[in-house]
């Protein structure tokens, strides 16, 4: 009888947690309110804190109201842990009932959240370069322009410039692997060689071997598949063992840090950005040069000159994408409800074009990207800073 009793009891625990799983996890059940609630998850800490301060501070930019409807945001650090991002993601969807999630800013931690908000049917606009197929993961998007579309800019460089062989080093990571990825595939058709493959770990402190082993395969040009500050460390050491050869690296390394820790040393490096970075030096005739002039004098304003960045106008970007699906939506549905969210997916896919920051913004069924070639530039660094260089 207390064996019998025991298993019933035990049962009854088991099946009471799974449905609380489920009811924490069902914003279905939300009740409907007079306010929008946006959870932001970036990484201002941890090894990526480079990157995740300036998403940090481009939220204190954000409008507060949309619609004369108020939006509340509930920001929060994930220490550049996907874990912690996780952790974070599920509890503002089960406590806060958040309508509409922005960021994760850091890639890993955006794939560590992927299956929960489309499982949960919270649509998610990431700001950090990810791959997406809008089909199997149908309530993400990504304000980060491709990695396909980025290093376009850069094979059509090498081009240029009669390059034949490459040697790439990148982070041992989903990042490091989207770059080179889509290098291959662009690269390949048009006779450029990888002479040799090099990883590294964001938190490695030297890349000595990995240098050797590419100075050896004797190539012509050197690409970097990095981010943040991490990002200088193999163009550092390169300089250091004599190469002499043109080294490229990824939107991920424009940022003040980068220059700081590479100082002379990465001088000469190419990279591929959006305009928003260079706002200033875009010709007049550049079609998203009047917002990322507006948004990108704002924030310098307020944050100064040395905090010159890139990462900032995703964020920012990511509002707009947020903001165009939220006008609709709340003709349609009040927020806190699974109808609100529904019709803010749907518009997010079926808006008009968005003149962003880092370039125009067309989302469709199909591409949850939206991004052209008006999203890309390249820069060179030249005497401390970044220089526009002409396409």
């Amino acid at each position: 009888m207390r064996k019998s009793l025991s298993n019933v009891v035990a049962a009854g625990v088991l099946a009471a947690s799974a449905i609380g799983t489920m009811a924490s996890l069902d914003t279905a059940s939300a009740q409907a309110r007079d306010e929008i609630v946006v959870g932001y998850i970036m990484s201002a800490t941890g090894a990526n804190a480079s990157l995740g301060v300036h998403y940090r501070n481009a939220q204190e930019l954000f409008p507060t109201s949309v619609s004369g409807v108020k939006v509340r945001y509930v920001v929060r650090d994930d220490g550049s842990d996907s874990t912690q991002a996780l952790n974070l993601a599920r509890q503002m969807i089960s406590e806060e009932k958040i309508d509409v999630l922005l960021g994760p800013s850091l890639t890993t931690s955006a794939l560590s959240v992927l299956q929960l908000v489309n499982d949960s049917k919270v649509p998610e606009i990431a700001t950090c370069p990810m791959a997406l197929d809008a089909t199997k993961t149908p309530w993400t998007f990504s304000t980060v322009q491709t990695a396909s579309l980025m290093m376009s800019g850069v094979v059509d460089s090498m081009v240029a410039k009669g390059i034949k062989k490459v040697g790439f080093i990148g982070f041992s990571d989903s990042f490091g692997d989207q770059i080179l990825q889509a290098f291959q595939k662009l690269s390949e058709p048009v006779g450029i060689t990888i002479t040799s493959e090099q990883r590294y770990a964001r938190a490695d402190t030297s890349v000595q071997a990995q240098v050797l082993r590419l100075i050896a395969s004797k190539p012509d040009a050197i690409l970097v598949g990095g981010a943040g500050s991490q990002a200088a460390l193999p163009g550092i050491t390169l300089k250091d063992r004599g190469f002499t050869g043109q080294l490229y690296n990824t939107h991920g390394a424009v940022n003040p840090d980068f220059l700081r820790i590479g100082a002379a040393k990465v001088d000469g490096e190419i990279a591929p950005t959006g305009p928003v970075f260079v706002f200033d030096q875009l010709p007049a005739s550049n079609p998203t040069k009047a917002v990322g002039t507006d948004f990108m004098t704002k924030y310098l304003a307020k944050f100064g000159e040395q905090n010159r960045n890139g990462f900032a106008g995703y964020a920012y970007d990511g509002y707009l994408i947020f903001e165009a699906a939220a006008k609709v939506a709340l003709t349609k549905a009040k927020p806190g409800t699974q109808e609100f969210r529904n019709a803010f997916r749907d518009a997010a896919e079926s808006n008009p074009t968005i003149v962003g920051t880092h370039g125009n913004i067309k989302m469709t069924p199909t591409d949850h990207y939206g991004r052209d070639k008006t999203g890309l530039v390249l820069v060179q660094v030249a005497n401390g800073g970044w220089t526009l260089v002409n396409q």
